[in-house]
């Protein structure tokens, strides 16, 4: 009799920590509590969220896993999701990893289940890199190692068409808050990215990417990168560092063959970065045309208080700066621009309608060779270190120099313009000159 009691209490135990009963189509709950359609027991919760993408991925009908909050999904190995699949949930749920997780090299905490899948949405929950219980000592090398044996992403795909990643909260983990390689149709929105380990978002080889309305507090890397990544769009972001990182934005081309004449970066706000507030720059060291280093935009951002330059370019040809406002860089010239190793018709650089003010080095320094490899055109350069320009192969076309571009409140980092600022109707068809322009 005995025997059989404890059978039925074992059985019921495995009914609480996994399905209840037949979930309803298209959503399958996941909770904590004993509510949901499948419930975790606060271990290895990875175990319960992975059957529930199970059920939905060989379930007609279903197309969604909801985690239930409040509650805290403690997970000690990776969550999987297939295509054609929504893993949503509540603002207080959260998917994080255990202490002393010591995981393999690059173990992410979610993942697409294949190469090749469509249509997959990760929204509204919390995902916890838990990093700071995660820094364990190697016995063979005899030291603190981050990760285990390595930094690890919270969040992993690879070749997804169709990637929606929006209103995630991705925190303190030790490698990239997302990394999408050879995806397509990427959207990444309204995130807050904190203190990720490398890069808040980091796409490699993808093709037609939104990143907009995402707030990032930069740490080790930068917060956008864009590598061999074209047809893609920045925009309405805000970037800042926490406690270190790199550049605001990374554009960057280095692979022979692949080509990027499609990026824009618009509508950001990017302050207090490591290093550059942008970082464009074309490092393939074999020949490449200059077709295939191109059409880069950046335009109508403010950036303030960068570490290095507000934007260092390199490599890349016919790239256009317009309508920014870039103040008070505290190493280096608001723009820096060095030479394409390939050069010819269409690889000026164009700088145009920028309020470039307040920095320790010039305002546009250029390391071209001479000729009219930088074209600067109705700026307004002030009160810059350096000077206004620096260096050969800088043509100055109707800039504004040593005016003061009366911002309404520069301290507080209002850069819109008072009334009497000689940038008013300044620029082309009497448009105002920098970010925030009333009258184009």
């Amino acid at each position: 009799m005995m025997r059989r009691c404890l059978c039925i209490l074992t059985i019921l135990v495995a009914v609480t920590t996994s399905a209840l009963a037949a979930p309803k189509a298209p959503t399958v709950y996941v909770s904590g509590d004993g509510t949901g359609d499948f419930n975790c027991a606060g271990t290895s919760d990875q175990l319960q969220i992975n059957e529930a993408l199970v059920y939905v991925a060989t379930h007609p009908g279903f197309t969604t896993v909801y985690l239930k909050g409040p509650r805290k999904y403690m997970i000690n190995d990776t969550v999987v999701i297939d295509g054609n699949t929504t893993l949503t949930g509540d603002s207080t749920a959260a998917i994080k990893l255990v202490d002393h997780a010591n995981w393999p090299t690059y173990r992410p905490l979610v993942k697409g289940k294949a190469k090749g899948l469509q249509n997959i949405t990760v929204c509204g929950f919390e995902i916890d890199g838990n990093d700071g219980n995660n820094r364990d000592m190697d016995e063979k090398e005899g030291k603190v190692r981050y990760g285990g044996h390595d930094w690890y992403d919270l969040l992993s795909f690879d070749t997804v068409t169709n990637l929606s990643v929006h209103h995630m909260y991705l925190h303190n983990n030790l490698n990239d808050a997302m990394l999408a390689k050879r995806c397509k149709n990427v959207v990444y929105h309204h995130n807050i990215i904190d203190k990720p380990g490398h890069d808040g978002l980091y796409c490699y080889i993808c093709e037609n990417v939104l990143a907009y309305g995402n707030t990032f507090n930069n740490r080790i890397n930068c917060s956008i990168r864009f590598a061999e990544t074209n047809h893609a769009k920045a925009y309405d972001n805000v970037i800042q560092k926490a406690d270190g990182g790199g550049a605001g934005i990374q554009i960057q081309r280095s692979n022979r063959g692949t080509v990027m004449n499609d990026v824009e970066v618009y509508n950001n706000t990017i302050h207090e970065t490591n290093h550059a507030g942008i970082w464009i720059f074309c490092n393939d060291r074999s020949p490449y045309m200059k077709e295939q280093a191109t059409g880069v935009r950046v335009h109508d951002n403010v950036l303030y208080s960068t570490g290095g330059a507000g934007i260092n370019l390199t490599g890349f040809h016919g790239t256009v700066i317009e309508n920014n406002v870039f103040d008070a860089s505290g190493g280096g010239a608001g723009i820096q621009v060095a030479p394409p190793k390939q050069s010819g018709t269409g690889s000026e650089t164009i700088i145009r309608n920028n309020i470039i003010c307040n920095h320790r080095g010039a305002g546009i320094a250029s390391s071209a060779a001479a000729g009219a490899a930088v074209v600067s055109a109705n700026n307004c350069l002030f009160n810059n270190a350096g000077g206004n320009y620096r260096g050969q192969g800088i043509e100055s076309r109707n800039d504004i120099l040593d005016k003061d571009p009366m911002f309404i409140d520069a301290a507080a980092h209002d850069y819109r313009l008072k009334p009497g600022s000689p940038c008013i109707n300044a620029g082309p068809r009497k448009a105002d000159i920098g970010a925030h322009s009333q009258n184009r």
